[in-house]
């Protein structure tokens, strides 16, 4: 944007950006110090899933070009998604704008303070996101705030544009139906019966929200009797499914870190401590319990197990020793 602005402007500009980041440097503050105090987990989460690169990323960068080129593609529509109609409308305007426009009057904004600034706002993360995409595998919501610019910038050119009401209404209701399409066209193929191609995943972008209302509700019956227990899991996914699922039977619900780092919210605000529960806890998983919490606990047993199609759960008692064993030793006594 500097770069962009007239010399004569660049001080009043500068200044204001120095204010900008200043503002955001107060307000990032309690989370750098939040993380320093519990040995930046935001760094090392962002560090494992872009730099490290666990077996998705070390997959992706094996891969040939391709691949790459695929999850670039991948990443491009998916911003689109994400703008919904201002997409449309961006690619509208784009091309509109091959054709000659009115230059501003006079005492009008110069073209760099309002689309030299949306795009500089927009540009520096959506090439990153890219470059990404070709390093491993990109999310589509890492470059979200870049889309701000974009949505500016498909305001500006419509007004310069002189845009009629009922050609932005047509764009408007194209993107909403193109939206619609990619986010219930799983479903609207599941409607009409039509058959998912053998080999192929089904077409289904809400995959992971679905299935945990079967499988935690057939859990019910067996957990309602253990909720003076701890209920200890290991993923963050289940153990916000399970709060909300089974919120009528008000679990006290734990984060079970193997290694103790604090990987996220749970594992800072409700961590699961053995040592302070001799008595046992309740464990859900998509297995059987870690290693640590088994050598604990080796008395440990399966209480029942769930299947949706979609989620896989088990749930087991965590206890000291095997009940029948506990027994013999009272007889004894």
């Amino acid at each position: 944007l500097l770069w962009r602005c007239p010399p004569t402007q660049r001080s009043r500009l500068l200044a204001g950006l120095a204010l900008a980041a200043g503002v955001a440097t107060l307000l990032l503050l309690p989370h750098l110090l939040w993380n320093m105090h519990n040995g930046w987990p935001t760094l090392h989460h962002t560090l494992d899933i872009t730099v490290h690169g666990g077996g998705a990323n070390t997959t992706n960068r094996a891969a040939g070009l391709g691949h790459k080129l695929g999850s670039v593609l991948e990443f491009s529509l998916g911003q689109l998604l994400l703008l919904g109609p201002a997409g449309l409308a961006m690619l509208a305007m784009s091309w509109k704008r091959r054709q000659p426009v009115d230059q501003p009057a006079a005492g009008q904004p110069a073209l760099w303070s309002a689309l030299g600034y949306a795009w500089a706002f927009a540009w520096p993360l959506l090439a990153l996101g890219l470059l990404q995409a070709l390093n491993a595998k990109a999310q589509v919501n890492w470059a979200l705030p870049a889309l701000l610019g974009v949505c500016l910038a498909a305001g500006w050119l419509t007004w310069r544009s002189r845009i009629s009401c009922k050609t932005l209404a047509a764009w408007v209701l194209v993107g909403l139906a193109l939206s619609a399409a990619i986010a219930l066209g799983g479903d609207l193929k599941r409607w009409i019966g039509a058959p998912v191609a053998a080999g192929k995943p089904a077409w289904d972008i809400w995959s992971r929200m679905r299935g945990w209302h079967e499988a935690l509700g057939a859990l019910q019956p067996v957990l309602a009797p253990q909720r003076d227990l701890p209920w200890v899991m290991d993923d963050r996914a289940l153990l916000v499914q399970t709060g909300y699922e089974l919120r009528q039977l008000q679990p006290s619900l734990q984060s079970w870190s193997a290694d103790g780092q604090v990987r996220h919210h749970f594992d800072w605000k409700q961590p699961f401590r053995p040592e302070q529960n001799p008595q046992g806890a309740i464990f859900l998983g998509q297995g059987e319990p870690p290693a640590g919490l088994l050598a604990r606990y080796p008395g440990s047993r399966l209480l029942a197990h769930s299947d949706s199609g979609r989620v896989h759960l088990q749930a087991w008692l965590l206890q000291g020793q095997p009940a029948s064993k506990a027994g013999n030793e009272e007889s004894s006594r």
